[in-house]
């Protein structure tokens, strides 16, 4: 089941993104820390959400894998599909994504990698865009870039529970 976990939207970089990168905190409300850093040399902003989600990483796994219910918790998403398998832990998916008008609807090509650690208990996904022949560019779309996005699940109080920590740098 962890392996499916791959469903999501592969950061080059995760430890500068989720542990030593230099994070401001901009919010804590309802159990969820949000927090914001600049990221050199852009204009972009990261952003980082820290919490505990009261079910267990396989559970997590499970519904994020439900394809029939990605539009329940991906906001504003249209359409998603795996492009390819590259690995039991890694894939390239393709994400497309509603914009209100006047934008152009935002469609991203994302590899993913996972990566478990039975002693820390943690499941780790790298993400960030890539091209890919089997994804040309859209008309009427603009093709989003994911730089890094870091999801680190761990599993706390026997396994009942899952810290969730999610970095994300998108443009």
């Amino acid at each position: 089941m962890l392996l499916g976990f791959l469903l999501l939207p592969f950061a080059v970089h995760a430890e500068d993104l989720a542990v030593t990168a230099s994070w401001k905190k901009i919010d804590d409300k309802d159990g969820i820390e949000t927090y914001e850093r600049d990221v050199p040399g852009t204009s972009i902003m990261g952003l980082r959400g820290v919490g505990t989600i009261d079910a267990s990483i396989g559970k997590i796994v499970a519904i994020l894998e439900d394809s029939a219910r990605k539009t329940e918790w991906m906001y504003r998403l249209v359409d998603t599909k795996i492009v390819r398998r590259v690995s039991d832990y890694e894939r390239i998916d393709y994400v497309h994504t509603g914009i209100p008008f006047p934008f152009q609807d935002r469609d991203f090509v994302v590899a993913s990698k996972a990566a478990l650690d039975p002693l820390k208990k943690t499941l780790t996904v790298n993400m960030g865009s890539v091209e890919d022949p089997a994804t040309p560019e859209v008309e009427g779309r603009t093709r989003g870039r994911l730089y890094d996005s870091v999801w680190i699940l761990k599993s706390i109080e026997h396994g009942q529970k899952t810290s969730m920590d999610i970095s994300v740098v998108v443009d």
